[in-house]
């Protein structure tokens, strides 16, 4: 049996077949596009909050008004911005007075301070919680903080490093690779520069000059016109108030060097030692590996030199000589130009005047 279709009814069976199909693919278009809108808008606030600054990350800029900087300090981008006059970074935690200069190579972060009309400039670092004042100036590659204080015209340059409780004032000038910290101070005109270190509770002043790798600390003190050089140490309670102090030389204890600006410089160099409460002022010279402690006093233009001890209460004084192994104690004194030389040891109440020399008191 045959069946006979319909040309019409086909066509018609067509058109509405393909009618519903479209519509289907209409449908699921919609469909489509109301399940990917949220995935859109999300794109749309990303990239709107992108294009007002906000980070998504942290290595990304901050938003607008609260830029970041990174200043390698091992925390990472924090808030800060350009200083106006300079155009240094400044961490938003800092504070620094729109008359303080910052320059452009310039950082100051951390709870750092930098008021008045204080100068930081070059690569010059202030951080921790550094206070830089008045017209003190920061340049170079030197480094600011802990909780140190520069302030008045002082002025930290080169290399240097001034941290913990270090205070730097007065046209004070630390340079060079010198390190000042502790709870130390350097004021007025004197100079920190070199490789020195001063630490502790030291006080560098007047117009001292401390340099090379010599060390300062403890509660020493330098003053007037000292020169403190090569690689000697000064410490324990010891107040150098003039002279010269270098080569290996060390003073420490009560020891006290000095001179009243006008009767000369006394020097302590080489491998010398003076300690204690000793005393050596005027022109007087203690060097090689000579050693003066207890109460005794070298003045004058008194020598002593070698490898000769002079201690307890002993006095040299006038142009008097100590050398070799001698020994020099008690309440002993010599003055004039006497020679004290080879194993001579001298001691008690003797007094020696003018030209005794070592061989008459064996």
């Amino acid at each position: 049996m045959s069946v006979q279709t319909n040309p019409l009814k086909t066509i018609l069976f067509t058109v509405a077949a393909l009618l519903f199909l479209s519509g289907m693919t209409r449908a699921q278009d919609n469909m489509s596009a109301a399940a990917d809108k949220p995935a859109v808008l999300a794109e749309k606030a990303q990239m709107s909050f992108e294009a007002a600054g906000t980070k998504s990350n942290p290595k990304k800029p901050a938003p607008a008004g609260q830029l970041s900087f990174d200043f390698g300090d091992g925390n990472g981008p924090v808030p800060a911005h350009r200083h106006p006059n300079g155009g240094g970074w400044v961490a938003n935690t800092a504070k620094v007075d729109k008359k303080a200069y910052v320059g452009q190579n310039a950082r100051v972060f951390g709870n750092a301070q930098v008021t008045k009309v204080a100068d930081i400039n070059d690569n010059a670092r202030v951080f921790g919680n550094a206070v830089v004042t008045y017209g003190a100036e920061v340049s170079d590659n030197a480094r600011v903080y802990g909780d140190s204080l520069v302030t008045d015209h002082a002025k930290v340059f080169g290399d240097a490093r001034v941290f913990q409780k270090a205070k730097i004032d007065g046209f004070a000038k630390v340079f060079g690779k010198a390190s000042i910290f502790g709870e130390s101070t350097l004021a007025d005109f004197a100079i920190v520069a070199g490789q020195a270190f001063v630490s502790g509770s030291a006080i560098i002043k007047e117009l001292a000059r401390v340099y090379d790798h010599a060390e300062i600390y403890d509660d020493a003190v330098v003053s007037g016109y000292a020169e403190i050089f090569e690689f000697a140490h000064i410490y324990g309670k010891a107040y150098v108030g003039g002279g010269k102090v270098y080569g290996h030389a060390r003073v420490e204890g009560h020891a006290l060097i000095r001179n009243d600006f006008t009767r000369g410089k006394p020097q302590i160099f080489g491998e010398a030692y003076v300690y204690g409460h000793a005393t050596v002022k005027d022109n007087a010279l203690v060097y090689d590996n000579a050693h003066v402690h207890g109460y005794a006093t070298i003045h004058s233009k008194a020598k002593v030199y070698g490898h000769a001890q002079v201690y307890s209460y002993a006095t040299i004084g006038g142009n008097a000589w100590i050398t070799d192994n001698a020994s020099i104690s008690g309440h002993a004194e010599i003055v004039g130009k006497t020679r004290v030389f080879d194993n001579v040891q001298l001691s008690g109440l003797v007094s020696v005047y003018n030209d005794g020399y070592g061989d008459n008191y064996s």
